[in-house]
């Protein structure tokens, strides 16, 4: 399931998060929605590149899947949209696919038309 045939995704993450190397770890959970991976590819290759380190050539010739891959997407929404801005270290635990339902009922921390991104400390 990718996000690329109309349906949408949702995604939560248990992740840590710590403002500032030395502080203490925050138990952190991160849930995104979105419609289409494809409309985030550039935020995911950036993820890619400049948080993971990787090389873009090599996966997009070894491993494309990679860079439409559910929770790649939502990492890249979330770093891109609500950690990265704030300069924030996370450190991704696990990542499941949810319902709508488990979906967090307030105002998004980060949204668009076509995606959400909640951050909940835990």
């Amino acid at each position: 399931m990718s996000g690329t045939g109309g349906e949408v995704i949702h995604v939560r993450s248990l992740c840590r998060i710590r403002a500032y190397p030395g502080d203490a770890w925050r138990a952190t959970q991160c849930f995104v929605s979105y419609a289409d991976a494809g409309e985030h590819l550039p935020l995911v290759e950036e993820s890619f590149s400049k948080d993971l380190g990787l090389n873009l050539e090599d996966i997009r010739r070894e491993r494309p899947d990679l860079l439409v891959e559910p929770h790649n997407v939502a990492r890249a929404l979330a770093m891109h949209h609500c950690f990265r801005p704030y300069a924030w270290n996370v450190r991704y635990e696990r990542w499941e696919l949810v319902e709508a339902e488990a979906l967090p009922t307030r105002t998004p921390n980060a949204g668009g038309r076509t995606w959400r991104v909640w951050i909940e400390e835990k």
